[in-house]
């Protein structure tokens, strides 16, 4: 299942940038900058290294939006806290469809419209 598990590990995740072709931002919160362009940020509790070389003043307790590992913009804290829930209520809708079908089987893909 995919509780507890990073929000960039996913299956939708994948499934959404190979069927649909589209990208893919996350949003994070800067627990501490690490050097060399690089920042400690966290996702809902995983932690990644990050490249914030995009954003020269990040800082600890900012939030950004990451995309392939990097950070590619700044994000309003309250607008920041409201993705990360509309994130964790996804991952339990996630979660649910995964105890339908079975941990085994593969998980449906989106329609192609």
């Amino acid at each position: 299942m995919w509780k507890g598990r990073s929000l960039l590990d996913a299956p939708w995740a994948t499934i959404a940038y190979e069927e649909l072709v589209m990208c893919l931002g996350v949003p994070g919160r800067i627990v501490k900058i690490l050097g060399d362009g690089l920042a400690l940020v966290d996702f809902g509790g995983i932690q990644r290294e990050v490249d914030v070389s995009f954003i020269p003043d990040a800082k600890p307790g900012d939030y950004v939006v990451v995309h392939a590992g990097v950070a590619i913009s700044r994000m309003d804290p309250e607008a920041a806290e409201e993705a990360l829930q509309a994130w964790k209520k996804l991952l339990e809708e996630m979660d649910k469809l995964l105890e339908m079908v079975g941990e085994e089987e593969e998980v449906p893909r989106p329609a192609r419209g």
